[in-house]
């Protein structure tokens, strides 16, 4: 299916207007777990002995399982929330269930992009393309790690051009919100993660929910 960039971004800012609050609560929350896993790290960094430095280990290790905690409650929630936007809560940021698939992923995800960056830079920019969807699909289809690169590699062809084009929007977009004070990043990164699970649902031929449902009174 060909993606339409105009019809991601209009749909993450329709959803967003029409439950807030509730995606403002989602990062509010992800802004205090990062805060809380800096203090973990920081409260146990010291300098000298080798059993210190096995602490400073300690608080990374806290810090990075929290914050994959949260990521990958995150990518449930924004899921969730692309199919029923008033239906979801901040206890879907709560999704341990899979945790080390996420992980793993993840950290193939880093290396494979980090590997890519190096080379010039293109070449890491193509592979996240070609991989951007593959945390979505440990969620959503509960892939395994090789699985979910493989089955992002085969969605996304066809329309790399118009995700690289999305991603360079949702950049854009992000750095206004950052030029405002911050505050707008408060609106500006639920809008446009939105606007990637829209994309991810609608290549991948899922559940898609056009725009959130409005009420209305019925004629008489």
């Amino acid at each position: 299916m060909t993606l339409s960039i105009k019809e991601c971004l209009r749909f993450g800012w329709t959803t967003f207007k029409a439950n807030p609050w509730i995606f403002v609560g989602a990062i509010i929350v992800g802004l205090a777990v990062e805060l809380v896993g800096s203090g973990v790290q920081k409260a146990l960094e010291f300098e000298g002995e080798s059993l210190l430095s096995l602490l400073e280990i300690v608080g990374v290790l806290i810090s990075l399982g929290l914050s994959m905690l949260y990521a990958l409650g995150h990518t449930h929630f924004f899921l969730k929330a692309h199919s029923d936007s008033k239906g979801v809560t901040l206890r879907d940021l709560w999704y341990p269930t899979r945790f080390w698939r996420f992980f793993g992923t993840s950290i193939l995800l880093w290396v494979i992009v980090g590997i890519g960056i190096l080379l010039l830079i293109v070449p890491g920019v193509i592979a996240a393309i070609v991989f951007s969807f593959a945390l979505y699909l440990v969620v959503d289809k509960d892939l395994a790690p090789i699985e979910a690169l493989k089955e992002s590699a085969r969605l996304t062809k066809g329309n790399r051009w118009r995700i690289l084009l999305l991603m360079l929007a949702v950049v854009g977009i992000n750095l206004l919100g950052l030029l405002a004070l911050f505050v707008g990043l408060l609106v500006t990164i639920p809008v446009t993660v939105l606007a990637m699970v829209h994309a991810y649902r609608t290549i991948s031929g899922g559940a898609v929910a056009a725009t959130p449902v409005i009420d209305t009174v019925p004629a008489a």
